[in-house]
């Protein structure tokens, strides 16, 4: 099977350019979901080649969803992502292939600490317990008595001999 994102520049260059819209599957990019997200369902891909006098623009828009895990919770949780595409090749080239530059675009939005909402709570450093879902039943710990060494003290309130 052809994939739809290696593109024939001579029937770019025929048609004095080209548009593609169409919908891709992860596997069509190459996509591992230990990317830290995993691709949910296919994505749509809308690019736009133009010719110029010695190379082609492509220009374009992926916009899909996937699965992030939070960075303070660790539930798992659907967002929606878009990413412009654009390149520029030059007509020495038999054909264009998109996959690797899409599959790079969409590694590069991965947030590096997803969140699943601005206000996660995250889980108790103590018990674990998810405090999204229900208050902790922990009691808070007391100061530590080794707090003030976590201060160092300044070289004025040091005493002077």
């Amino acid at each position: 099977m052809r994939s739809p994102l290696k593109i024939s520049i001579r029937e770019i260059q025929k048609h004095d350019g080209m548009e593609l819209e169409t919908r891709l599957e992860p596997r069509e990019i190459s996509w591992e979901d230990d990317a830290g997200a995993r691709l949910t369902e296919p994505f749509a891909l809308q690019m736009e080649f133009s010719v110029g006098t010695d190379n082609i623009l492509a220009q374009g828009e992926v916009e899909g969803s996937w699965e992030l895990e939070c960075s303070r919770c660790l539930e798992k949780f659907q967002a929606h992502f878009k990413l412009p595409v654009e390149g520029i090749f030059a007509f020495t080239q038999q054909t264009i292939d998109m996959a690797e530059e899409i599959r790079q675009g969409i590694v590069l939005l991965i947030p590096p600490k997803p969140l699943c909402r601005a206000g996660c709570q995250g889980l108790c450093s103590n018990c674990g317990a998810n405090k999204n879902r229900a208050p902790c039943p922990c009691r808070p710990q007391p100061p530590s008595r080794f707090q003030k060494l976590s201060r160092p003290k300044k070289l004025r309130d040091l005493p002077c001999s």
